[in-house]
C-alpha cells in the first residue's frame, strides 16, 4: 500500500514535491471498501497506478497516474486494460472515469471507447502577497 500510495501520488505532483496531506488522501481512497489498486511496471519498474472501484455493477476507474520518466508509453493504456477486464469478470456494465479535458488522459479514455458526458474546468491561481488582482 505504501509504495502504491507513494506511486500515484509523484504520478499526480507536477508542480513539486509529494506533500504528506497528499499521501495521506491517496491511502484514505484506496483503502475505501470496495477499491482495488493496481500498480503498472514497465521493465520490472513501477511506473504507475490507480485504483477500480466496483458497485453496483458500476466500475469507477479513478486516480491512474503515470510517473514521468514513464509517460507517453502505454502505462494509462495497460492499466485501462486490465480495470475494463476485472470489471468485466465481476459483470459490470457500465464504467466510469475522471480527466481534466484535453488531457492525454482524455485522449486516452476515449480511444478505449468512452465518450465524453460532460466537461467541467477548474480554475486556480497562485497569489502572492501584495500582488493580488482585484
Amino acid at each position: 500500500m505504501d509504495l502504491w500510495t507513494l506511486t500515484v501520488s509523484q504520478g499526480f505532483a507536477e508542480k513539486g514535491p509529494v506533500i504528506p496531506e497528499i499521501m495521506e488522501v491517496m491511502k484514505m481512497f484506496a483503502l475505501s471498501p470496495g477499491v482495488e489498486c493496481y500498480l503498472a511496471r514497465v521493465d520490472g519498474k513501477v511506473a504507475g497506478g490507480g485504483t477500480l472501484a466496483i458497485r453496483d455493477g458500476v466500475a469507477g476507474l479513478f486516480g491512474a497516474s503515470t510517473l514521468p520518466a514513464f509517460r507517453r508509453r502505454g502505462v494509462q493504456a495497460t492499466l485501462l486494460h486490465a480495470w475494463l477486464e476485472r470489471a468485466a469478470e465481476a459483470g459490470c456494465d457500465l464504467a466510469v472515469c475522471l480527466a481534466q479535458p484535453g488531457s492525454s488522459s482524455q485522449r486516452n479514455i476515449v480511444r478505449r471507447g468512452f465518450t465524453v458526458l460532460y466537461t467541467r474546468v477548474k480554475f486556480e491561481k497562485e497569489l502572492e502577497s501584495g500582488n493580488i488582482a482585484k
